[in-house]
């Protein structure tokens, strides 16, 4: 699995590749925006949960590791997904959604 830090240093690459100093900046505004955009998508089950019977994407802790799955919310107040507490939850995007918030990274594609 790539990290985040990796995913700066490939992206900062393909837009500075001569210029090493504006990487660096590159990479760093691209780890902070990364995560913004996970604090602005994951809501902690602490602040809320989701209508009742909507199909959602969980975070949960298993074997000491950080899990991600689909769930539905059945109106649990201890909400798991197996013997694990469920953290946090997002909507689902749709593939419409997704495919507005990356049709940058598509015009790239397409012209490379």
């Amino acid at each position: 699995m790539e990290t985040k830090e990796h995913k700066s240093k490939e992206y900062a690459k393909e837009q500075y590749p001569y210029t090493e100093g504006m990487r660096f900046q590159c990479e760093q505004h691209f780890e902070s925006g990364w995560d913004e955009a996970l604090r602005s998508q994951w809501v902690n089950v602490k602040e809320g949960f989701p209508e009742y019977g909507t199909l959602v994407l969980v975070v949960y802790k298993y074997n000491e590791e950080f899990q991600v799955n689909q769930s539905i919310y059945l109106g649990e107040y201890v909400w798991k997904f197996g013997d694990s507490e469920i953290i946090a939850w997002m909507p689902i995007p749709s593939f419409d959604k997704i495919l507005e918030d990356n049709k940058d990274v598509l015009k790239r594609l397409k012209n490379k």
